[in-house]
Order: C-alpha cells, then structure tokens, then sequence
C-alpha cells in the first residue's frame, strides 16, 4: 500500500533560525500590544527615573548632612556596632575587602590630596594614637604578627624601595629624631635595648654586619661628618688617636680609659681649652683643622707609664696655631 501524504521537506539551520526569530517577534508584538504590560513598562520607566532622581539628591550637601546627623544618633551607633560583631557580616566584609575591585577603589581613595591631610592630622589625635596602643595589645594581634607568613610578608613590604624612601624621609624629620631621641633615652627602653643586643642570635648578626662593606663605608661618612662638626666627638678622637699611635710607637698597652688617663670628661677638657683661646682662636678653627690641641710638654719624652699618665693630663693640653705646632715638633720650653 502506498502511502499518499508529501514528503517532508529538511530545513536548513538557518532556516530554522530565521523562522525562531519570527516567532519570536510575533511573540513580542502580541505581547507589547496587552494592555497589563502596558502599564508595565511605564512603571519601569517611572522607576528609573525616580532612581536617577534618589541619585542626583544622595549627592547634594542637604542629604549628606541628614544623613550624617542620623549616623551620629547614640542608639544607630549601637545598632550598627552590633550588626558588625556578627561573624557572618565581619566574614562577608573580609571577602567583599580582599577582592582587586576593593583594593583598587581603596588604593584610588586613599591617594586623594584631602584624603591623605586628613588622615594624616587624624593619625595625630591621641584618640587614634590610643586607639592604636589598645589594638596592638590585644593577644590574637600579637600572635598574628609573630607568625611566619607575616613576618615575611614584612619583609617583603619593607624591601620596597618606595617603602625604604619613605621610611629615610619620615626619619629625617626633626620632630621624628627628636621623638625617636627621648624614646631611646627612657630608662625602660635602654634596658630593653641592652638586653636585645646581650642575646646570642643578635649578637652574632651585629658582628656579621659590622665586617660588611656597607657597615663600613657607612660609619667611614659618618665619622667624616661628626669630626668635621660635632666639637665634643673631635676633641675624644683626636685625643685617643694621639694616644693609640704613641703607645703603639713605644709598645706600650693602655690599662685605662682614655679620659680616666686624661682626668677630665670631654666636656670640662673643651671648657679648659676654651679658657686658654687667644684672638682669633674659635672652634670652628680647631674643627677645620687650623688649631692643633697640643700637648706643652710633648708626649715624646714618656718612657714609662707614669710620664704617660703625667703627659696626658689636660692640664698640660692647650690650643696651638697649627704652623706654631708643627715648627715646634717635640722641643720642650719652646718659645720661651
């Protein structure tokens, strides 16, 4: 028996898409001309533009400063604080911060000129600086940052040469060395100072570091600098350099301190010289090298420990125009 219907006929793909797309437009024509979505699409439409208008007035100064006196009512602080202890909201919070998005807004926030003055003078507050002291004391604070992740992520932060510039900068400021000075001469922090240095491990690193070739030229300059302006710590070098070379011509130990030898402390050893100036004679001369502190009867004539100790007393020191002194040599009773 044969069967008389026709043959199907095979679309192609595109055929079939053109014939969904037509359907679909007679779907949206039918479904725009129902009067119910109608009145739908006008309420969207009034919504939007009543969000652009929630928008334009939250960024006028008469919202801000409503808003903001109703932030500073006594019971939406408490509500607030107490919505922020809930660990699910303080874990949603540490995700939603860790994101790049947050970081970036964070970053670009925070490098605002105004921004920065302000946070800065609130940094100065002794509400902030207290509210810092407390922080830090706290145990989970302290056992975070003893951890191994930390520290090297400090580490890290801290080998930035952004950071390091930073950092130089901040303790160049006066008031900075000045803080820093004080600090470090409370009777607590030295003893803390002292006993981080008698330990072992920081012992055997400061040694380290001192045979460095940066340790080296570091202290090479700043020698360099404080002789050349410090008067007090030019007069104990150049008093312990004369006396090392002349102990070392005569292979003789010193068993003293220099200034238990001397007598004196520095600065009563500046008052005495300072009383022997002649015209002209000023510190800054003896600093830039012109005025010698010479000794009147030379230190040549010691043989034994006694004359040493007889010798370098600062009763027989006194300022001398460096040509007079170098004329002069190791004579005794010269120019009399």
């Amino acid at each position: 028996m044969w069967c008389m219907c026709r043959p199907i006929k095979k679309m192609t793909e595109e055929e079939i898409l053109l014939e969904k797309k037509e359907q679909q437009k007679k779907y949206m024509k039918e479904y725009r001309q129902n009067p119910k979505n109608k009145e739908r699409a006008k309420e969207r439409e009034q919504r939007q533009e009543n969000k652009a208008k929630v928008r334009e007035y939250s960024q006028t100064p008469e919202y801000k400063a409503r808003r903001r006196k109703y932030y500073h009512r006594p019971e939406v602080k408490a509500r607030k604080k107490e919505y922020q202890q809930r660990i699910e909201v303080k874990a949603k919070k540490r995700e939603r911060s860790q994101t790049p998005e947050a970081k970036a807004r964070r970053r670009k926030y925070y490098q605002r000129p105004e921004i920065k003055k302000k946070t800065q003078e609130y940094s100065q507050t002794l509400e902030r600086k207290q509210q810092q002291k407390e922080y830090h004391q706290r145990l989970e604070v302290k056992a975070r940052t003893q951890t191994p992740k930390f520290k090297q992520k400090q580490k890290e932060r801290y080998q930035k040469p952004d950071n390091k510039q930073k950092r130089k900068e901040y303790r160049q400021r006066p008031e900075n060395k000045t803080k820093r000075k004080e600090s470090c001469e409370k009777p607590e922090n030295r003893q803390k100072q002292k006993e981080h240095r008698q330990k072992p491990e920081n012992k055997q690193k400061h040694k380290e570091y001192c045979r460095t070739q940066k340790y080296k030229i570091k202290r090479r300059e700043r020698h360099k600098i404080r002789y050349k302006t410090d008067i007090l710590y030019n007069l104990k070098s150049k008093i312990r350099g004369r006396l090392r070379v002349f102990l070392k011509s005569k292979n003789m130990r010193k068993t003293n301190k220099t200034f238990d030898i001397v007598g004196c402390t520095p600065q009563e050893l500046r008052d005495h010289i300072e009383k022997q100036f002649t015209i002209f004679m000023t510190w800054d001369l003896v600093l830039s090298g012109e005025i010698h502190i010479d000794h009147d009867e030379p230190l040549d004539n010691a043989k034994t420990e006694e004359d040493v100790y007889r010798l370098c007393h600062y009763k027989n020191l006194m300022p001398r125009w460096a040509k007079e002194n170098l004329s002069k040599g190791s004579k005794l009773n010269w120019g009399k």
